[in-house]
């Protein structure tokens, strides 16, 4: 486990720090330079393209990109430059159901038209999926202006419906998203290049022919799937680890904006290895003035009830006609049945081969097994 520690803005002394532990197989498993990568969460954190990692809270002794990290090892991130208003709100990625903001957006079947007319499928498995905003649609457009705003995002997206805040998924890797056990890192960006990042040959539907972004990566990356039964099915069927998006138009001002991807990709290391005190104390620091947001808002929507009713009707089988997403999100979910049971028809198959595999070498006279397997 590698304990790294970031500053507080604005914390209660300036010994404040946020603490992340990550295991080291897991930093490894995503760039083949560690500490680099570290550096990169650093300034998805805080935009501080300078920031750079040490082994004492003063930052007297700036660690090199090659440095070999190890268990056991204690890092602080030295946000050089930090502006308190560009530091992530975790608060952003919360889960649709956790929203405490109501808004005036509505999902529109827009959305998904653009995003399947771009991408076609899933654009990591290649298999048909459902459209996934990158911001929350749960925050809604006038927290999205907010965030660009912070961020100084050029162009601007103003709305939470626009196709660079989407992309088509399954709905495993949809769901593993939303629990911030994935997360899509694209390079090249101010800290990595692509060739930092390993990279996947596997492809999913094998009838997938669709280009990558030319110089550019959009990689799918494992945080910490808890399910190996979901990871396994994530390397059967989807998705890899580090596996590159395809799109079927790669026009550059048509693609998933980098920078919303980045935020997303920050806060989302925040929320899975933070420590409990310090997400909520990050929280109480840093969170947005709510209040002022819902008062720019002429009237309120109760999108989480809205979400539940949805869901209810999805599960029951019955179309919520008010959606006109619900029937083509029925049609992702068979076919993701689907290739489960595929998966799972797999597993049992390889089973009952390692059980032959087993009998015959028990059947085998003494010796002559070991003799067979040298």
């Amino acid at each position: 486990m590698v304990a790294v520690f970031l500053p507080v803005p604005n914390g209660a002394s300036p010994t404040s720090h946020f603490e992340l532990n990550i295991p080291l197989r897991t930093i490894q498993s995503l760039c083949f330079a560690p500490v680099k990568w570290l550096r990169f969460v650093g300034w998805t954190i805080f935009l501080t393209p300078n920031g750079y990692l040490s082994h004492d809270s003063q930052g007297t002794e700036r660690l090199p990109d090659d440095y070999m990290l190890q268990n056991e090892d204690i890092l602080y991130y030295q946000a050089v430059g930090l502006a308190p208003r560009n530091a992530v709100d975790i608060d952003v990625v919360r889960r649709r159901t956790e929203s405490d903001i109501s808004h005036n957006d509505t999902r529109k079947p827009e959305f998904r038209r653009a995003l399947l007319d771009r991408d076609r499928a899933c654009v990591f498995s290649g298999w048909p999926g459902q459209a996934c905003h990158i911001i929350p649609f749960a925050r809604g457009s006038e927290w999205m202006k907010i965030l660009v705003n912070q961020r100084s995002i050029q162009p601007p997206i103003n709305d939470i419906n626009d196709e660079q805040n989407g992309y088509i998924c399954s709905v495993t890797i949809h769901q593993l998203i939303d629990n911030r056990e994935l997360a899509v890192l694209v390079t090249p960006n101010d800290i990595l290049e692509p060739n930092d990042i390993p990279s996947s040959l596997h492809i999913g539907n094998p009838d997938d022919h669709r280009p990558n972004p030319p110089n550019l990566r959009y990689t799918l990356q494992r945080l910490a799937v808890k399910d190996p039964l979901e990871a396994q099915f994530l390397d059967y069927a989807l998705a890899r680890n580090n596996q590159d998006a395809r799109f079927q138009n790669c026009s550059p001002l048509r693609l998933p904006n980098s920078a919303l991807l980045h935020y997303v990709y920050g806060a989302s290391i925040m929320i899975t290895y933070g420590t409990p005190e310090t997400v909520k104390a990050w929280r109480c620091l840093h969170g947005w003035d709510r209040l002022a947001i819902q008062a720019s808002l002429s009237t309120g929507r109760d999108h989480d009830r809205t979400e539940e009713k949805r869901h209810e009707a999805s599960a029951c089988g019955v179309q919520d006609s008010g959606d006109p997403t619900v029937e083509e999100e029925a049609m992702d979910f068979i076919m993701n049945v689907g290739l489960m049971q595929m998966a799972r028809r797999e597993r049992e198959k390889w089973e009952r081969r390692k059980s032959e595999i087993g009998r015959w070498a028990e059947s085998l006279p003494r010796g002559v097994s070991e003799e067979k397997t040298i």
